[in-house]
């Protein structure tokens, strides 16, 4: 995804990118951190042991100060990378658009530059959000595993194997809404496309009296278009819904691992509970890889090698 990401900046912003990216993975490990020191300072607190949770505060303010000097850096970046990307996308367009044949305009490729200027660019120059978003429902889970294996390798283990269940729910999930986002996409195209042909065809229908009947093939695609919106809109609910299933059920199953664990006497109710928290802590991020996959595929889509690449291909075929 780095490698994805520098490919979009401008060459003079790749050095704040990094910084970037290095600050959103120190808040994410600083955010693990503080949730990891939490066990050992409830389960102080809970057994009455007050001098010791009140020591467990320093590491606690530690990370907590770092996570928050961290996220006011993102905080001044964020809008600085996001502008400097979406005016180096506007340049690539401007730079674009004079060596295109005149004949390019006049196909339904035309239909394109709208959908590119209007959705494309602003989901592009949103990419910097996401990648904070990503990494931080990656790196957050890792650091709070390596903490629970630490503390209780069996809680550790449940957690663990439950990760890579919720990861199979959300790719099936995922793969459910791609085909209604992809039939989405190119009637939206389609539509553009007939939109400035209609245009372009005004003093011709105008003279000949045929507005009315001029806008028939219009019509029929921005009906298409409503129609493979619907079905985008109701396409993506069985993913959505597949993927919170499976987090779900992952949170049952941690659960029960640490009540047959206390049950059994190899833990204490105290330490069950707290770990089992931090447990449900390493799975919740993965919720938001719910939102965010449908967010990174549309920027995929939209980014140089998806839709704006495409101009290089009409390009060849309109000499």
């Amino acid at each position: 995804m780095t490698g994805h990401l520098r490919g979009l900046v401008p060459a003079d912003q790749h050095r704040p990118l990094g910084r970037y990216l290095a600050a959103v993975a120190g808040y994410a490990v600083s955010e693990g951190v503080a949730f990891a020191v939490l066990v050992p300072l409830l389960t102080a607190l809970i057994d009455g042991r007050t001098a010791t949770a009140a020591r467990w505060l320093i590491p606690l303010t530690a990370a907590a100060a770092a996570g928050w000097f961290a996220h006011y850096y993102l905080g001044s970046r964020a809008l600085r990378l996001s502008s400097a990307w979406r005016r180096a996308l506007y340049a690539r367009i401007g730079d674009k658009l004079p060596t295109l044949p005149l004949g390019w305009f006049d196909g339904p490729s035309a239909g394109q530059v709208p959908q590119l200027i209007i959705g494309d660019v602003s989901r592009i120059a949103t990419t910097v959000f996401l990648a904070e978003a990503l990494i931080g429902a990656v790196l957050t889970p890792v650091t709070i595993g390596v903490f629970l294996v630490g503390f209780d390798w069996r809680i550790g283990l449940a957690a663990l194997l439950a990760v890579p269940v919720v990861l199979v729910a959300l790719s099936v999930g995922s793969r459910l809404t791609e085909r209604t986002e992809a039939a989405n996409h190119a009637a939206t195209v389609e539509a553009g496309g007939r939109l400035v042909e209609f245009a372009g065809a005004q003093p011709t229908l105008r003279a000949t009296g045929n507005t009315a009947a001029g806008r028939a093939a219009l019509d029929s695609a921005l009906a298409a278009q409503h129609r493979a919106a619907r079905r985008e809109v109701v396409g993506s609910l069985p993913g959505e819904y597949l993927g919170e299933l499976g987090i779900q059920l992952a949170f049952t199953a941690l659960f029960l691992a640490g009540l047959a664990l206390a049950t059994h006497h190899h833990l204490s109710p105290t330490r069950m509970i707290v770990l089992v928290v931090l447990g449900i802590s390493l799975l919740r991020p993965l919720d938001a890889l719910v939102g965010l996959s449908a967010a990174l595929r549309s920027a995929q889509a939209s980014a140089p090698g998806g839709s704006m690449s495409s101009w290089r291909s009409s390009h060849s075929r309109n000499p």
